[in-house]
């Protein structure tokens, strides 16, 4: 028996997620990886579903195709979670009979993506986008429909927590623009690259949650191990507020 505490522990620690090596479609609660995304319409690009092959538009329908291709849609580069299907379920489980998210393999140049000053609810530190000159990251685009936006945005604590923060993508299929934005911490980062995004020329070593979360508590002067860190803060959202905002006042990084 997995006990509560230690199912929210994992979760935490699981961040940013397990998410596919290609472009996907994220489509009513299922992902399809996509396998050709050449077309110049969006409904003619294809993908795998039920061991072969189907234009996009077949799968979905030739409406909500439309709404990719009348370019009805947001572009969010996805820099921490929001490219992994399970948090999209949970992002958009009060419509997963009725959701389509595109999420597209992209590059960004002059930029990396490390784990902010940030501790979400569930326990994780979030990752962010930041500027390097010189750098480049491979990551996921979300291509997100106005209600979806609306949902994502909800999500993020945007004006508070993340910002939207512009950026030109590399890569792109040749019907999505170039031009997107990404969600930024407002608070900036920790001097470590989030393992599982590509870079080169990056500034900082890479980690994960268990080096990003050790980062934090160095930063906040505690005495203890992750293991306690993580379940002092999934057990008391209070105290991980608290301590959240003593992360993002932190200025002492090097």
């Amino acid at each position: 028996m997995i006990s509560d505490q230690n199912l929210r522990m994992q979760w935490a620690l699981a961040y940013p997620f397990a998410r596919p090596q290609s472009s996907f479609l994220f489509v009513d609660g299922h992902t399809l990886l996509l396998t050709d995304t050449s077309a110049e319409r969006f409904g003619d690009w294809r993908a795998h579903y039920r061991n072969q092959e189907a234009k996009v538009r077949d799968l979905i329908g030739e409406e909500r195709a439309k709404v990719f291709e009348r370019g009805d849609y947001h572009a969010v580069v996805a820099v921490g979670s929001n490219a992994a299907p399970v948090q999209l379920r949970r992002k958009y489980q009060s419509r997963l009979d009725n959701v389509v998210v595109p999420v597209l393999r992209v590059t960004l140049p002059d930029h990396i993506i490390a784990f902010g000053k940030h501790l979400a609810a569930y326990g994780s530190i979030g990752a962010t986008i930041a500027e390097h000159e010189g750098a480049s990251v491979k990551a996921y685009a979300t291509l997100l429909g106005p209600d979806e936006f609306e949902v994502m945005n909800g999500t993020e604590n945007l004006g508070e927590t993340y910002d939207h923060h512009d950026v030109t993508v590399a890569d792109a299929p040749a019907c999505v623009p170039a031009g997107m934005v990404a969600y930024r911490s407002l608070a900036g980062h920790m001097p470590l690259l989030v393992e599982g995004f590509e870079h080169e020329n990056g500034p900082h070593p890479y980690g994960g949650q268990w080096e990003a979360q050790q980062m934090a508590i160095d930063a906040l002067g505690l005495h203890m191990s992750v293991d306690q860190f993580l379940a002092e803060n999934v057990a008391d959202p209070e105290m991980a507020k608290e301590r959240d905002r003593r992360l993002a006042a932190f200025s002492g990084f090097a």
